[in-house]
């Protein structure tokens, strides 16, 4: 019952014996509702009982309770503290989310299951997990403070974005003696290495995936905002759903050989990505893994088009945003020189240095580059763009000189293989020496 000052206390009770149950959603919005005592002999509280009692500041529960329904306290925005009875063996979906107050939660000794998003929202400084832990569920802990998290033995299940909401998270830790989860240097990793689970959010500036690494797991980096270099090796062959999705601040983002699939929203709002090359072996790429990277203005693929190519895999990027693709694969891309390819603007891409577009950097290339530079020939845009070999813009007789230093092994900062978009940025260099 409610007293004069707002609170429930265990104090009177039904006829006919003890209170054993509260209904779903029996207290649900009561406003000036600030504390909580339940008596013992009480089993369970329903869903959304005290669901959005905005007041409520302080909860006391029965060691006798042994069911808390989803979404119990949701958006209980006052609850600073909470202890769960050891009769719980599991905590459902939603039951502490939006408790953004919640700043300590002592947990059942006997718990053996955390709902999805059960303490999404809060700002809880440590989670002391009990061994016999089984599963913790999607987005089940989202603590704006948190920043080191400690997995049991027990623990076979981790949901998808397990810890997604902790922009603070540094480290996991694993017990030595886990079946499913392995740690390297405070990296989430399954037990074999091979695939990589979860990226602390709080942890940048740059990250080097490990060599032996095959999958980077659905949502592993997601939200990781301060991250902002990723370089993943010749052995990841995949990359996940939202593997990085919202990576804000990623700039450089290095692909190897071995990627074969991108999966579903990747790469979505990596709004600090510039520019993308993706390798030949890349055969799918899914539904908006590319979406709303804003800043994306060209993505080089080094083979032919990708059998599988999802929906707005690239929309909602910068208005000039062009593919490229490496001349020996033209006639996949455009056979009848088009210049668009499923929506999106397309162009070849040539070797720097190579004038005479032959896919060899030799001294031909520099007598041809030197000829245009002095009026002698007429180059198209195509050849402007890779006689210009210091990509400044203007084809001057430094640019064959340099293109003879590359051939001849002496050139310093060039490589082979550097490639640059041919027309559409050159357009008016090619126009200037026609």
């Amino acid at each position: 019952h409610h007293d004069p000052g707002n609170h429930v206390q265990r104090g009177q009770e039904p006829a006919g014996g003890g209170l054993v149950s509260i209904g779903a959603h029996a207290f649900e919005s009561c406003p000036s509702l600030v504390s909580v005592e339940l008596p013992e002999g009480l089993l369970s509280i329903g869903e959304g009982a005290f669901r959005s009692c905005a007041s409520l500041a302080s909860v006391s529960l029965p060691e006798s309770l042994e069911s808390l329904g989803a979404s119990a306290f949701y958006g209980c925005v006052s609850l600073g503290s909470i202890e769960l009875p050891d009769g719980l063996s599991s905590i459902a979906e939603n039951t502490f989310s939006g408790c953004e107050n919640l700043a300590s939660v002592r947990l059942p000794a006997n718990l053996l299951s955390i709902g999805d998003s059960a303490f999404s929202g809060t700002r809880i400084v440590s989670f002391d997990f009990p061994e016999g832990l089984l599963s913790i569920g999607d987005w089940a802990i989202g603590s704006r403070v948190l920043r080191t998290v400690e997995l049991p033995d027990s623990l076979v299940h981790l949901g998808l974005g397990a810890f997604t909401g902790c922009p603070e998270l540094f480290s996991f830790g694993v017990g030595k003696d886990n079946a499913a989860f392995s740690s390297v240097d405070g990296v989430l990793f399954d037990k074999t290495g091979g695939t990589l689970l979860a990226y602390p959010c709080g942890r940048g500036f740059i990250y080097n995936v490990p060599e032996g690494v095959t999958r980077i797991g659905d949502y592993a980096f997601c939200k990781s905002q301060l991250l902002h270099v990723a370089s993943l090796p010749s052995s990841v062959t995949s990359v996940g759903v939202h593997a990085f999705y919202e990576c804000t601040v990623m700039s450089l983002l290095t692909f190897s050989d071995g990627l074969v699939e991108i999966g579903d929203g990747a790469f979505e709002k990596c709004i600090g990505l510039g520019s993308l090359e993706l390798p030949a072996n890349v055969t799918s790429i899914g539904d908006r893994a590319f979406r709303s990277c804003s800043q994306l203005t060209r993505a080089r693929f080094g083979g032919a088009p990708p059998a599988g190519f999802g929906e707005d895999v690239f929309d909602g990027c910068a208005e000039d945003f062009l593919i490229t693709y490496l001349p020996e694969y033209a006639a996949a891309w455009a056979p009848d020189g088009e210049t668009e390819w499923n929506g999106w603007p397309i162009s070849p891409l040539f070797q720097t240095g190579d004038a005479d577009l032959d896919g060899t950097v030799g001294v031909s290339d520099a007598l041809l580059a030197l000829r245009g530079a002095m009026g002698l020939v007429q180059l198209s845009p195509e050849q402007a763009a890779c006689a210009d070999f210091d990509g400044s813009g203007e084809l001057e007789m430094n640019d064959a000189l340099n293109i003879l230093r590359f051939v001849m092994g002496i050139a310093s900062g060039y490589r082979e293989g550097a490639f640059m978009p041919s027309a559409d940025v050159y357009h008016s260099l090619g126009k200037r020496l026609g």
